[in-house]
């Protein structure tokens, strides 16, 4: 018997949704290779890196990196790191600080320090910075988006600022003065994300990417504002970095490193970039993921990494390969769980009752329609493990939360009752369903994960609403 169908189901569910949330997909690598890659393509693997790593910094001496890794329900957390490039393996964590999720670091000028963003529930992303050791207090610095760089030797701070608007994230780039804490803008466009800001060596121009044309290209301009702006290239590029010489531009596009000559004296005439032999790293839209060394011939990257080298060089075990349709379903049900729990707990305790119109469910109505639901189609499995006594009218955050891990838990232990043959067995169920007199198992679990997938789009629409970004969508932004 093929199974073709229900598993379908759930993959179209699950790419709609993720489309909508902007969320990662499921499978990822087993993990990354931190690497030196000089400009003739020649890779040097530093270390292994766990599976949700993102955006490596190189210390402004060359030989320490600090990190981010989002791992919400893992060891590892969703925190800041650093290491020595000569011992990747040896890295560091720093102190939780505020909030829920510590991300984005960048070092300052002199290496002391790490300025980094803050998310919480209910309040805006704020940027604070501290020892990059890790000892005493963090200091908070202006809730903004994020930081990306420096002007006038560390006494001024570039960062982003968000406007996010009916699912289009409309950045800017401003520029904070560390001494009155007094801001000033630089660019934004309306309607359009320009980001990922460089500045030359002689600190008089900038380069950024901008997609205000319909996709990203390179753009430069002086810091002393003319109103003057030069699109640098005309087939796409984003995440500049200018050679330590002024002379050139690098800069990605399709996830191949480029080089491009800049004449700031005459920026109206364009030259034609250079592919580098450096392909298949990993970079996202928007944050660099990449940084370059000190002396502007070596990047450092982070390569997807197969589960043997995970292995292999110390990083976290690979999961079994799934060889049974019982096993299919259990890793499914997970994903849609994570899913599901990590976006109602986005959401605040105050927002719980938000409904977008008077005639649509509230927020935690819609999770406890989900817990509803699920519980109606589990007692059809047949399971001997018995069901917990769930609260099914709860209201508060607390109360919804306890329930929707009740429900979830629940389904995750009686799934593991059933073989594959007990799987595709019919059983009956109720008149009053829409399923006719009996279905198999397998059909009753995706339709309920089916149900709940859909209630899930239903909710980034409604995080969404309140300005919050689902945990699934973080990953990508600046």
């Amino acid at each position: 018997m093929t199974r073709k169908i229900p598993i379908s189901m759930f993959a179209l569910t699950a790419l709609l949704v993720g489309s909508l949330s902007g969320a990662q997909a499921p499978q990822g690598p087993a993990g990354y290779e931190l690497a030196l890659v000089t400009v003739d393509g020649t890779k040097t693997v530093l270390g292994q890196l766990p599976p949700t790593v993102y955006a490596p910094r190189i210390a402004p001496d060359g030989k320490r990196v600090a990190f981010e890794t989002r791992d919400f329900a893992g060891p590892d957390g969703p925190r800041l790191w650093t290491a020595d490039l000569s011992n990747i393996a040896g890295r560091k964590v720093l102190p939780l600080v505020v909030g829920a999720i510590n991300w984005a670091p960048m070092w300052t000028p002199d290496g002391q320090r790490l300025v980094f963003i803050v998310s919480s529930q209910g309040r805006p992303d704020a940027v604070y910075w501290r020892r990059a050791d890790g000892s005493g207090e963090a200091e908070h610095l202006i809730d903004t988006r994020a930081a990306e760089g420096w002007l006038a030797g560390g006494t001024q701070m570039r960062f982003l600022t968000l406007n996010e608007s009916g699912g289009n994230r409309d950045y800017g780039i401003a520029v904070l003065d560390m001494s009155s804490r007094k801001v000033m803008p630089i660019v934004d466009l309306p309607n359009s994300a320009q980001h990922s800001s460089a500045v030359s060596p002689d600190g008089k121009w900038m380069a950024y990417a901008s997609n205000e044309t319909g996709r990203y290209e390179v753009w430069v301009e002086p810091l002393l504002q003319t109103g003057a702006r030069y699109q640098i290239t005309r087939d796409g590029g984003s995440h500049p970095m200018w050679l330590p010489d002024g002379q050139a531009i690098y800069f990605d596009r399709d996830h191949q490193m480029f080089r491009l000559a800049v004449n700031t004296k005459d920026l109206s005439s364009r030259a034609e970039p250079t592919p580098l032999p450096i392909k298949g790293f990993a970079q996202a839209e928007y944050r660099r993921q990449f940084d370059l060394m000190p002396n502007g011939r070596q990047f450092l990257m982070l390569f997807p990494a197969s589960a043997q080298a995970a292995q292999g060089q110390g990083g976290p075990p690979a999961a079994p390969a799934i060889t049974t349709l019982a096993g299919d379903v259990q890793a499914d049900w997970a994903i849609q769980k994570d899913w599901l729990v990590n976006a109602a707990d986005a959401m605040p305790d105050d927002k719980f009752s938000y409904k977008p119109t008077s005639a649509q469910r509230s927020f935690g109505e819609q999770i406890m329609h989900v817990v509803q639901a699920n519980q109606q189609v589990v007692g059809m499995l047949g399971g001997k493990t018995p069901a917990p006594a769930i609260n099914l009218k709860a209201a508060t955050k607390a109360e919804v939360m306890t329930a929707l891990r009740q429900s979830m838990d629940y389904w995750e232990v009686v799934l593991k009752e059933f073989t594959d043959p007990q799987l595709n067995e019919r059983v009956t169920t109720p008149a009053s369903s829409f399923l006719g007199p009996s279905a198999s198992r397998l059909r009753l679990v995706y339709v309920s994960m089916s149900h709940s997938l859909d209630i899930y789009g239903q909710m980034v629409v409604y995080l969404r609403l309140n300005g919050i970004v689902p945990p699934a969508s973080r990953r990508g932004g600046p």
